[in-house]
């Protein structure tokens, strides 16, 4: 779905947090805004909720009826929000391959995530009608999210723990650690762990 927060007045510029978020929330969580003026943030915040694979049924119908202009069938990944990408099954089970896994199981979640079916089924129906047909996930890949079982071939060594990230700036790896941040020591930035969770929007130094 394409984005239309920006056609609502008000003083919305934390788009990757909100992001971040909806890409994050378990299915059925509850979100409350406090303090929406006219509803540019809520806007946006639904709009990342639709949005994670790209070839969901919606996009394709969307595609088909000439409302948007990116193909949920191409491989190549579509950045909804900066550094937030929407990104084709395929091209996801070809990286996992390339990089040494092998997907063992595919479950597909939020299938009726319909604002009139949501207003006139229950909740409870809604979910138990959810988990009947996540299993059909091996077979095709047409919800918003997809969660895949995988299993490293072969005898593969556990990572180190500085071996988990690269720099967003630069690229380097491995990081060093100090204190409660992580620090490049290609490009000199400092990264915050905040609470044990490694933020990596803005460098802090």
């Amino acid at each position: 779905m394409e984005y239309t927060y920006h056609q609502i007045p008000g003083w919305f510029n934390y788009q990757d947090s909100y992001a971040q978020l909806a890409s994050n929330l378990p299915d059925g969580a509850t979100v409350v805004e406090i303090g929406s003026f006219m509803g540019r943030s809520t806007s946006f915040l639904a709009t990342a909720f639709w949005n994670a694979n790209k070839q969901n049924v919606k996009a394709i119908l969307r595609y088909l009826l000439r409302r948007q202009s990116w193909s949920p069938f191409s491989p190549e990944p579509i950045e909804f929000a900066e550094l937030n990408f929407d990104f084709h099954p395929s091209s996801v089970r070809k990286w996992l391959n390339e990089t040494g896994f092998d997907v063992k199981r595919q479950l597909t979640v939020s299938h009726f995530r319909i604002d009139i079916i949501k207003k006139y089924v229950p909740l409870s129906l809604l979910v138990a009608m959810d988990s009947w047909v996540q299993w059909t996930g091996d077979w095709w890949q047409l919800t918003p999210s997809v969660f895949v079982q995988c299993k490293t071939k072969g005898s593969t060594p556990a990572a180190q723990s500085d071996e988990l990230f690269r720099c967003p700036t630069c690229g380097h790896s491995p990081l060093g650690s100090e204190a409660a941040q992580l620090i490049c020591p290609g490009c000199h930035h400092h990264w915050a762990i905040r609470d044990g969770i490694y933020d990596f929007r803005e460098p802090i130094g």
